[in-house]
């Protein structure tokens, strides 16, 4: 699986939605990307892709292409 395709998983699920209805285009609110979220996200990063990332650097973020920089 790619790096990509992972990242979509993982926040599909951190969001609580389908698949589907996530992208590298979807933007990340603060009401679905809060704290709870910024730490499921750094830890899935860590175990996944070996990526140790700080809370500045995910709360930053403004979409999943963010994210994907970020674990690249």
């Amino acid at each position: 699986m790619s790096k990509e395709a992972k990242l979509l998983e993982i926040v599909a699920d951190i969001l609580e939605c389908e698949l589907e209805e996530v992208s590298l285009e979807t933007e990340l609110c603060e009401e679905m990307w809060d704290s709870l979220a910024v730490v499921s996200f750094m830890a899935e990063a860590d175990s996944e892709f070996g990526k140790t990332l700080s809370p500045t650097e995910v709360v930053a973020v403004k979409s999943v292409k963010d994210l994907l920089d970020l674990i690249q």
